[in-house]
């Protein structure tokens, strides 16, 4: 983790860890759950469960939704 983490961030870590008498990893897991649980966490999840939808082809074709709203607005009965 020394070379992925910036070097007075990494110090942080390990005082809390240290104070807390939890390992570095315990911190980090915690962290990172702690993120993921906020805002920032759960939009950029959404993003990403986004971008798979599309990248697995679910998606609608953009006319035929433009389509379909302008039947509901015209009142179209379609059943």
């Amino acid at each position: 983790m020394d070379e992925f983490v910036d070097k007075a961030l990494l110090t942080q870590i390990d005082r809390i860890a240290a104070s807390s008498g939890k390992s570095r990893q315990e911190i980090v897991d915690f962290i990172i759950r702690a993120w993921l649980k906020s805002r920032d966490g759960q939009d950029t999840m959404a993003i990403v469960q986004g971008l798979e939808e599309v990248a697995a082809g679910n998606v609608h074709d953009m006319d035929d939704v433009i389509a379909e709203l302008e039947a509901i607005v015209r009142g179209d009965d379609d059943g």
